[in-house]
């Protein structure tokens, strides 16, 4: 990145994504960690943004060690369809977490009852 042409500013994660000059985003790491979700059930905070002038659809989240994370526009209309849309996509994503989770404690249930039961014929 060439600081002569980057800007700093500050946005706000929401349950709408984080916002930005009027922009929503999102990144890996806001789904990883379920900033969204922390800020629809908790409280919404600010993060520093590093940006582009000429460039809209990519923005920077900057994190307490100064890292950079890319995050990317994810809403250029203000309508209700791609509100809903987006909501969905939320949706789904948690969906699948607790898939995954619900799918890991199944297997180290069984593991545990199999030791359990190798004990007791020894």
């Amino acid at each position: 990145m060439n600081p002569g042409i980057l800007r700093e500013g500050y946005g706000k994660v929401t349950a709408r994504g984080i916002l930005f000059k009027r922009n929503r985003y999102t990144c890996p790491r806001a789904i990883r960690e379920q900033w969204f979700e922390k800020a629809a059930l908790e409280k919404e905070w600010k993060v520093v943004i590093v940006y582009i002038c000429e460039l809209s659809e990519v923005i920077y989240v900057v994190d307490a060690e100064g890292e950079h994370e890319i995050c990317y526009l994810i809403n250029t209309k203000n309508n209700i369809y791609s509100d809903i849309k987006l909501q969905r996509y939320f949706q789904s994503i948690q969906k699948l977490k607790a898939l995954r989770k619900e799918m890991n404690d199944s297997k180290k249930y069984r593991n545990r009852n199999k030791k359990k039961a190798l004990t007791w014929k020894n």
